[in-house]
């Protein structure tokens, strides 16, 4: 896509009748997912070993963007969020890899619209080298400058990367910890998470907004999850059982005394008996040598008191 066709498409966008402004979204939203199509070859070039900044298209598509009129407000190890001035008060996510977790949590929000801390997703779609959100134009989490946010963040911590049981809180804080909770149980055991002050943003009101606190192993091969709750649901039973099945499978090869686990912790126990063994031996030649050593000394010392 070159300077022409993106400028082509802006002064379309631009000169829309009044009554065709709601076009104005799907129509951004389907010009940067062009852009990154076209920069990562439908996603092709998008190496899972590195992060966003060290992929080889980022510069360029970055420029094309901005051509586009998309001013980047941040991006993280797989994802960046535009502004665009035809659509105020909103941001686009573009995910660039089609299997990350963000698809995964825009499901679950999709499935829980309206909650505390669950961001509004007012649309969602997959591309053939991204995913596509659009979301509230959110603030950064400022844990050093405001106490709030501060505040919030230890919240969204403790209740979804750690578990913590709950204690006495404010009322006003009961809704957050609820959702802090669903995260965690909807997700606990079939990925990790990664809920750092960058993944809790705010509303300019100062209400909490968790953006992406869970992440799935770098698994190029592994299906896209989708973005529909009911198919993610499905998605993310057949991920616990499978987990549930090879914990099972792993738990009985530890109780085959036979198996290789087996053999190996009877290997592992012998070489360590073996070592303990050698050890108190050179401790026992070490005590007996500095004996002789002490008595050699005490000789020489009486020698010269009855000299």
């Amino acid at each position: 896509m070159n300077y022409a066709e993106i400028q082509a498409r802006l002064n379309a966008l631009r000169n829309m009748p009044i009554c065709e402004l709601d076009k104005r979204q799907p129509l951004l939203v389907a010009l940067i997912a062009d852009i990154v199509n076209a920069e990562t070859s439908d996603g092709e070039d998008t190496d899972s070993s590195w992060g966003l900044e060290r992929q080889d298209y980022w510069q360029t598509l970055k420029i094309k963007a901005k051509d586009a009129g998309f001013n980047l407000l941040g991006n993280g190890h797989f994802s960046a969020a535009f502004k665009h001035e035809l659509l105020p008060g909103k941001v686009i996510k573009v995910g660039f890899k089609k299997e990350d977790s963000g698809a995964a949590y825009v499901a679950f929000c999709r499935m829980h619209q309206g909650r505390v801390g669950i961001p509004n997703v007012y649309h969602v779609a997959r591309h053939a080298g991204c995913y596509t959100v659009v979301l509230d134009e959110l603030e950064p989490c400022q844990r050093r400058e405001n106490d709030e946010h501060d505040h919030y963040a230890d919240l969204a911590y403790y209740f979804v990367e750690c578990d913590y049981a709950p204690e006495e809180h404010n009322e006003k804080d009961i809704a957050f910890i609820e959702t802090c909770q669903m995260i965690r149980k909807f997700f606990h055991g079939i990925a990790s998470f990664d809920m750092h002050s960058g993944n809790i943003m705010f509303t300019k009101d100062g209400r909490p907004v968790i953006t992406d606190p869970v992440s799935f192993s770098a698994d190029r091969d592994r299906e896209p999850f989708s973005l529909e709750p009911e198919e993610l649901l499905a998605e993310i039973e057949q991920i616990a059982t499978t987990k549930m099945i090879e914990r099972c499978k792993r738990n009985k090869a530890k109780r085959d005394p036979n198996g290789e686990l087996r053999i190996a912790r009877r290997k592992a126990n012998k070489e360590r008996r073996a070592r303990r063994k050698a050890h108190a031996r050179w401790r026992e030649e070490r005590e007996r040598i500095n004996a002789e050593a002490l008595k050699f000394d005490l000789a020489k010392v009486a020698k010269r008191v009855h000299a």
